[in-house]
């Protein structure tokens, strides 16, 4: 038996009587133009997945390039010396505060304000492709983390760094996974790279990761190609 869908088309007025031409459609053939409307929708899947990635990570390289501003503000404030957090404030903080006025934060997340969570203050210090690595946590707290040698005495002493002394080709900032436990990256220890036991360092676009550098350029790299070498500037 022959399921058939029938749709009147035509009603033409030809003088003595009413003309009705119809379209059959068989369920096969219905059928048929499902399938095709399916294969082209996982066709284009993957377009639109790569194009959603390259937004996010176009918004990731606009936060550090303003990251990177603040930075430079402050260095400017305080005659050449980097920010490098403290037992009161994270650096993430105190660099919150050259983006909006007249606030106050926890010590580790810029994103509570006056005890208050506020989204329209902390989208700066969040990617769109990172992932909580904290369960319970809220939005809002960092997705980035500082270079431990812009602190002065190899990141023990309480000020920062001269900018002057420092290399321009050294990273500064970079992706980096949740947690809270962590203010600074170690360019020195291969456990925390992409790849290592500790994997604080987050190669989530494509593989790689956006890194802000000391002479305030943003460039992406590759994830297996970040080692001490590099992340101290000698590329």
């Amino acid at each position: 038996m022959v399921y058939r869908v029938t749709k009147k088309l035509i009603n033409k007025n030809k003088g003595n009587g009413i003309m009705k031409s119809k379209i059959n459609f068989t369920l096969i053939e219905l059928l048929v133009v499902i399938a095709i409307i399916a294969i082209l929708a996982a066709m284009l899947l993957p377009a639109l997945n790569k194009a959603r990635d390259k937004a996010h990570a176009i918004t990731c390289v606009n936060n550090l390039k303003q990251l990177g501003i603040s930075w430079s503000m402050y260095a400017g404030d305080y005659d050449g010396i980097v920010v490098a957090g403290s037992a009161t404030e994270s650096w993430a903080v105190t660099l919150a505060r050259y983006m909006t006025r007249n606030w106050s934060a926890s010590f580790h997340d810029p994103g509570v304000v006056n005890g208050t969570f506020n989204t329209s203050r902390v989208d700066i210090f969040e990617c769109p492709s990172a992932k909580d690595a904290n369960v319970g946590y809220e939005k809002g707290e960092r997705d980035y983390l500082y270079n431990k040698y812009m602190k002065a005495n190899n990141g023990v002493g309480p000020g920062g760094a001269r900018l002057v002394f420092l290399n321009p080709k050294e990273t500064c900032m970079l992706d980096a996974k949740l947690n809270l436990a962590y203010e600074y990256y170690n360019p020195d220890n291969s456990a925390q790279f992409p790849y290592g036991s500790d994997r604080r360092i987050d190669a989530r676009h494509r593989k790689g990761l956006n890194i802000l550098f000391v002479g305030m350029h943003v460039k992406w790299h590759p994830g297996r190609d970040i080692t001490t070498y590099f992340l101290r500037g000698n590329q």
